[in-house]
Parts: C-alpha cells; sequence; structure tokens
C-alpha cells in the first residue's frame, strides 16, 4: 500500500511535469521543519495535559494542531503586548520546550491504557502511517510550485499577497502599527480579527529565514496536513471508526478536490477554519456530554482559533454542538441533574477567582478587543444578507460557480456524479445511524442546515461566494462520514456478500476518482508568484533615492506583486485595482519610471530604451513633461471595508 501510494504521488508529479523539484525542495524543508518545531514544542505540554485517556494512543497526531492554536494565540498576544516577534518567538520556544522537558522527566513516556491501545493498533496505526500520508498529500499540495523549481506562491488567489505582506509587517512592528515602508502598511480592516493566523506565517517564515512568500505555499500543505489529521481523529474518536477506515477517511479527506483546491490557490483564512473544525466538533462532542477541564481547554482553543481566523465556519459546530446541547440538557433535566458545563471545571472563586481573572483580563483585554470587533463586523455583515431581497453584491468575493458533486471530491458527467453523491450521502447516514443519538441527531440538523444553505445561497443573484464558502465545509465532512459507512458496510458480518463487496469496489471507485481529480486539479495549478515580479525588487533598489514608479500592469493579481517588491520607492499605478478589498497606490499619470507588462508594450510617455528588462517585465524612464502632479507616495489608499470579504 505504501509502494502504491508512492507510485501515485510520483504519477501526479510526471503529470504536473514537476522535474524541478529538487531546486526548491531546500526551502521546503527549511519552512516544513519550522513550523514542525514551532508546533511540536508548544504543543507538546498541553497534550499531554488535556488529552483524557482515550485520546492518548494519537497523543502525536494531536500535538501538531494544538501547537498551532497555542503558538497562534500565544504570539500574538505577546504581539499586542508590544513584545518584538523574535522575542515572543522565543519565549514560545523556551516555554514549550521547558514544559515537555518537565513533563517527560516527572511523569515518563505517556502511557495509555491497554484497551485503548488495543483498539487503535501499533506505532505504524497510530503514527508513522499518518504521518505517511500527511507527507503525500502535503507533497501533492506542492507539486504546482514544484514545476517551477521555486519555493514561492502558487494558485490564483491573490490573498497571498496581503498575507504575506502582513506577516512581513507583523514580523517588523507591533499590531495596529501604519508602516509605510512596507509592502503592506498596516492589518487590512477586514482581516483584523486574523492577526493569529498571520502570527504564524510571520513566525515560520522567521525561523526558516525564508521570506513569507517564500514559506507561504509549504505552510499551507502542512495545515493540509493538520486538516486531515484533524478528520482522521474526528473519525476514530467521534465517529467511532475503526483504525483502517480513520486513516482511509484521512487520505480522502484531504484529496477531496475542493480541499484541494483551497490548499493551492490559496484561500489561507479558509484553510484555517477547514483545520480547526473537525477538531472543534470533537472535543465539543465530548464536552457537552461529559464535561472535563481538559475537553472545555481544547475546544475554546479551537473555537478561538477558528472563529479569528474564518467566522464563517463556526456555523457547523454552532449548529451540531447546540443542538446536541439542546438534547443533553433535557437529558439531564428530565433526570433531575443539571448539566454541569461550568460546575465540572472548577473554576477558582472569591479572591482566588479575582487574583486569576484580572490580570488575565488585562493582558487579553486588548487583543480580544480588537479581534472580537473584527469577528462581530463580519458576523453583522452576514447577518443583514441572511433574510431574502437584501443585496449579496459585498459577498460575492472572486470564487466561480463549480459543479455540486466536486465539492464532494466527485468530478464527471452530472448524471452519474449525482447518483454517486446522493449514495455518499446515503451511506453517510448509514454511518450516523451507528452513533449515539446525541450525536447522530445534530449532525444530521447540520447536513440538513447546510444543504438548504447552499441551495438557498446557490439561487440567490450574487450568492456564489457563501454558497461555496458553506459546500467547502460540507463536502469534506460527508466524504469522512461517508467513508466510515463503507468500511462498515465492506467489513459487516451481518451482510450479505454481494453488499459487502459492492462497499468494497466503491472504496477502490472513490479512491481512483479521488486520484484523478488531483491530477486535474494540480496540472492546471501555476506559479502565481513568478520570478519576473521578485526581480522588481533589485530592479528598484538600482533605481535613485528619491525615484519615483508607475505601476503600468493591469488591476489583479499581478499588480499586487508588482506592488509588493517595489514598496521600498514612492509608488503609483494608471490603473490601480480599485473595489476588490485590497489596499492599492494613488492613480497618476505622472512619474520618472513605469513598469509594465512586455507583452502589453510600451508604457505611455516612456523613452527610449527599457532601463530593465526580464522575460516579463520591462521598466522604462518616462517623460518629465507629463501632464498632472506625481501622485506617487509610499502610503497605499486603504480599502473600504466589506464585511463580505476574507
Amino acid at each position: 500500500a505504501a509502494i502504491l501510494a508512492a507510485l501515485v504521488v510520483l504519477w501526479h508529479a510526471d503529470a504536473a511535469g514537476a522535474g524541478s523539484a529538487p531546486d526548491a525542495l531546500p526551502e521546503v524543508i527549511r519552512a516544513g521543519a519550522a513550523a514542525v518545531v514551532l508546533f511540536g514544542l508548544a504543543g507538546y505540554a498541553p497534550a499531554r495535559l488535556l488529552l483524557p485517556r482515550s485520546m492518548r494512543p494519537h497523543l502525536w497526531l494531536f500535538v501538531l494542531p494544538i501547537g498551532a492554536v497555542v503558538s497562534a494565540l500565544g504570539l500574538t498576544l505577546l504581539g499586542f503586548l508590544n513584545v518584538p516577534l523574535a522575542v515572543s518567538l522565543a519565549v514560545v520556544l523556551i516555554a514549550g520546550a521547558s514544559g515537555a522537558a518537565v513533563l517527560r522527566l516527572r511523569q515518563g513516556p505517556l502511557q495509555g491504557q491497554a484497551e485503548d491501545l488495543e483498539r487503535a493498533g501499533g506505532r505504524n496505526w497510530r503514527i508513522w502511517w499518518p504521518l505517511y500520508i500527511g507527507l503525500l498529500v502535503g507533497a501533492l499540495a506542492l507539486l504546482p510550485m514544484f514545476r517551477g523549481g521555486e519555493a514561492t506562491v502558487i494558485g490564483e488567489n491573490p490573498d497571498a499577497m496581503l498575507a504575506s505582506g502582513a506577516a512581513e509587517l507583523l514580523q517588523h512592528e507591533p499590531p495596529r502599527t501604519v508602516e509605510p515602508s512596507l509592502p503592506v502598511d498596516r492589518m487590512p480592516l477586514v482581516w483584523r480579527s486574523k492577526y493569529p493566523i498571520m502570527y504564524v506565517l510571520a513566525g515560520v517564515s522567521s525561523l526558516s529565514g525564508l521570506e513569507p512568500w517564500q514559506a507561504f505555499a509549504t505552510l499551507s500543505a502542512i495545515l493540509l496536513g493538520l486538516a486531515a489529521a484533524g478528520f482522521l481523529l474526528f473519525a476514530y474518536h467521534g465517529l467511532a471508526a475503526g483504525r483502517f477506515a480513520a486513516l482511509l477517511a484521512m487520505a480522502l479527506a484531504a484529496l477531496d478536490r475542493v480541499v484541494l483546491h483551497l490548499v493551492i490557490h490559496p484561500y489561507y483564512n479558509q484553510l484555517w477554519g477547514l483545520v480547526t473544525l473537525p477538531f472543534i466538533l470533537l472535543f465539543g462532542f465530548r464536552f457537552l456530554r461529559n464535561p472535563t477541564r481538559g475537553d472545555a481547554a481544547l475546544l475554546l482553543g479551537f473555537s478561538a482559533l477558528g472563529t479569528f481566523a474564518y467566522p464563517l465556519m463556526m456555523f457547523f459546530p454552532m449548529v451540531a454542538l447546540g443542538a446536541c446541547a439542546w438534547m443533553v440538557w433535557r437529558r439531564r433535566r428530565a433526570a433531575g441533574r443539571g448539566p454541569r458545563w461550568i460546575s465540572a471545571l472548577d473554576l477558582p472563586r472569591g479572591r482566588r477567582a479575582l487574583l486569576l481573572w484580572i490580570p488575565l483580563g488585562a493582558l487579553a483585554a486588548p487583543f480580544l478587543a480588537i479581534v472580537l470587533f473584527g469577528v462581530l463586523e463580519k458576523m453583522r455583515g452576514l447577518g443583514k444578507v441572511i433574510l431574502p431581497g437584501l443585496d449579496l453584491s459585498e459577498w460575492t468575493g472572486d470564487v466561480v460557480t463549480y459543479p455540486f458533486a466536486r465539492f464532494f471530491g466527485l468530478d464527471g458527467p452530472v448524471a452519474l456524479t449525482s447518483l454517486a453523491v446522493v449514495a455518499l450521502l446515503a451511506v453517510a447516514v448509514y454511518a450516523l445511524r451507528q452513533l449515539d443519538r446525541e450525536i447522530r441527531v445534530p449532525l444530521y440538523v447540520t447536513g440538513a442546515a447546510a444543504l438548504f444553505f447552499a441551495l438557498y445561497f446557490g439561487l440567490r443573484a450574487n450568492g456564489g461566494y457563501l454558497y461555496f464558502k458553506d459546500v467547502a465545509f460540507l463536502g469534506p465532512l460527508v466524504v469522512v462520514i461517508g467513508v466510515v459507512g463503507l468500511v462498515r458496510l465492506a467489513s459487516g458480518s451481518a451482510l450479505a456478500a454481494v453488499p459487502r463487496w459492492l462497499a468494497g469496489g466503491a472504496i477502490v471507485v472513490l479512491f481512483a476518482v479521488f486520484t484523478l481529480n488531483v491530477k486535474q486539479e494540480t496540472s492546471v495549478t501555476f506559479e502565481q508568484l513568478e520570478p519576473a515580479f521578485i526581480e522588481l525588487r533589485g530592479w528598484s533598489r538600482d533605481l535613485p533615492a528619491e525615484a519615483t514608479v508607475r505601476i503600468d500592469v493591469p488591476p489583479g493579481g499581478h499588480q499586487l506583486w508588482a506592488l509588493y517588491f517595489l514598496h521600498e520607492r514612492r509608488v503609483s499605478a494608471s490603473d490601480p485595482l480599485r473595489d476588490a478589498g485590497y489596499p492599492h497606490p494613488p492613480q497618476s499619470r505622472r512619474a520618472e519610471y513605469a513598469v509594465k507588462q512586455t507583452a502589453d508594450g510600451r508604457p505611455a510617455g516612456a523613452v527610449g530604451a527599457p532601463v530593465r528588462s526580464n522575460s516579463k517585465l520591462a521598466l522604462y524612464r518616462l517623460r518629465p513633461d507629463l501632464p498632472g502632479r506625481d501622485r506617487s507616495s509610499f502610503e497605499l489608499v486603504q480599502p473600504k471595508f466589506r464585511a463580505g470579504l476574507d
């Protein structure tokens, strides 16, 4: 099986033309190692302290996701206290390493209960197979980058420029700072809740010695691995799946074409939401039904990060956990008992509570005030468009319409894939029927609500953005639950041989279809940030100190990257990218130099031959008598706040 999986990756690599992979490999290893060190050191001690006994066999699968939460929130809190990022990283790493060492010395190796270890299997099942699958799906996600041989940003979504610029800003300045000398001079208003995930990118970039745009794709691939691990753990511990079913669910959830699309195009904020979703559901169901401090802390941490990163994702756990809470409350009330959601935490009271909460509140207040305001702005904007007849134009985003079946990993003729989706939903219903009612019914309700809103927004004008976001979260959940159901059908001794073989055949076909669709996705994805645009930084530094540059690149992602690498000069644009939610340079006709794509000819007002040129771009000197005032500036024009953007 391992050889087969490796051959699949090689087949994809050949189709993607990834012959230059070794050229980018050193940077991938550096960024990957930095992320693993940061998440691993930050997550080991909390994982050991907070995980219940039944989850201890999978400790190492929990360490990195928990470390992502701890490092993201920790770096953000320290940043809002005006601690420089280098110092914050040292604090997080030293605290994590010290905590891990103390736990290891005092308690020794973690010991799980015999029955839990037996059910989870040996180290191959618990550690090495999940690690192997995670590495393979991460490699698949990086194939478009390997094709070019450069550690760079891939895909089409120019949000990557804004994320890279925000990370670079946080590397040099504390939050809320305006610094015109940097590519992005301030945190965009629409992203003010997203400091934690930008701090992670900044931290990984700093630890690896790479620039944020160099570390971006590798970090996104690692997040795909963390999301896949989350779905494995949700399947095993939340859906009572066997170890093989959980591993298969992990692999197919990561190979879902739309999930891969989120990684490589890239939807960085939404990807963080996907990472946190299975963990919120897992620890939420556990806490509501049998509250403990550990589950409460993990639920709070993943929920906080998921809410800050992508508030729209929280619709799914809010519906599922809300329904579960209602059912648990009714059951315990009928038995004459309370739910114990507060009392089980055994929180400090009286003076002890004041001594704890007042200092914590004072430390967290600046951070929470800003990020929660960003979350509330997003939710307020969403609340305005739920009702029929209201304008969805601010929620159009940049997505295109995809076939419904693609969200469930299925592509092909509409009639065939529609039947396949119906069959997958039916198998998912079968899998849920095997679960306790307090988990089964909330997941039914969540799925039904998500399908309703998919239909609702799919039929409304400008509703494609919200339709995409809704079904992009629903799809992998259905795939995971459906895979669990298929494995149960294939292995169920009570069933006749023919249905078992049908279920087994469906698993093989599903894997083949997902693999083919991944090939289709990666083969049409290319570099977003090309080397020609990176060269602009050197051109900029060769110009006279006070020179101004007009960007004549058409509005879009290329214009944003040109702006990024010309940030050391006062810049303007002949046609700036407006009304797209991105900061942009002022519009100006007059400047001293102009840069334009070579395929588009000479800039208006150019004099003589290009000063610099490469395969994509050319830099020209402009006539000094061009009409108007030179409005080039270091400071960018900030877009009007639009709640509908990521």
